[in-house]
Parts: structure tokens; C-alpha cells; sequence
């Protein structure tokens, strides 16, 4: 079972890459989950991942390793991700969501995030 710390690395993989990627990977966690009629947790796959990486900056934010400036920018991502939450419904649909200046933001945030926190690379986790 992955940490909470390898489940947040892998969401902040996940929103530093380009949106391009983004929306690679989740039409291929689409595809796998009309495959096995599993379908998101939610009515949007874009709006779960948002939701998820929401919900771990703030459930780590506690971790020690990460000092002031680490909880700092945990917020500031906590805070993007919760702008990202309130855009309209089509820009989940289409990941227009992921192109916008919101979402260019978080692609920031979260890249500098990777770099500046102190984050497993023991296990990779796939999304």
C-alpha cells in the first residue's frame, strides 16, 4: 500500500506535467475505466484528479520534513486547485481547465513542489 507522501508525489507528477500530458493521461485512465466499467470516482475524470490533489496537499501538509516554506506552497496549490474547482463544467469536459492561466499555475506550483519538498522516489505509482 503506498504512503500518503508516494500517493501525493505521484498527483504532483501528475499536475507539474504539460496539459497536453495531462489529458493524455487521463483519456488512456478513461479508456481503462469504461474497459472494466469502473468509471471515476466523480462525475469528471480532470475534476477527480483536481479533487484528489486538493485533498492530499492538505492532508500532508502536517508533515514535518516540509518546514514553513514546503506548507506554504502546499497552500498555495491547495488554493489554485480550489479556484480550478469552481470553473465551469465544459472546461472539465474538454480540459480546457488544464490550458488556463489557473492551470498553468499549478503546472508551476507543483513543479517547483517537486523540487523543493522532500518526496519518496522509492515506488513510482501509476494514474
Amino acid at each position: 500500500m503506498p504512503t500518503r507522501l508516494q500517493i501525493l508525489r505521484a498527483l504532483l507528477s501528475f499536475g507539474a506535467a504539460e496539459a497536453s500530458e495531462k489529458s493524455r493521461v487521463l483519456d488512456e485512465y478513461q479508456a481503462h475505466s469504461d474497459a472494466v466499467k469502473a468509471g471515476p470516482h466523480v462525475w469528471s475524470p480532470t475534476f477527480e484528479v483536481i479533487e484528489a490533489l486538493q485533498s492530499y496537499v492538505k492532508f500532508c501538509a502536517d508533515e514535518p520534513s516540509f518546514g514553513d516554506k514546503g506548507r506554504r506552497l502546499l497552500e498555495d496549490i491547495s488554493a489554485t486547485t480550489d479556484r480550478m474547482a469552481g470553473a465551469p463544467e465544459t472546461e472539465f469536459a474538454d480540459r480546457s481547465v488544464f490550458r488556463s492561466a489557473l492551470g498553468e499555475q499549478l503546472c508551476s506550483l507543483c513543479r517547483l513542489a517537486m523540487t523543493e519538498l522532500r518526496l519518496p522516489e522509492d515506488e513510482v505509482l501509476p494514474f
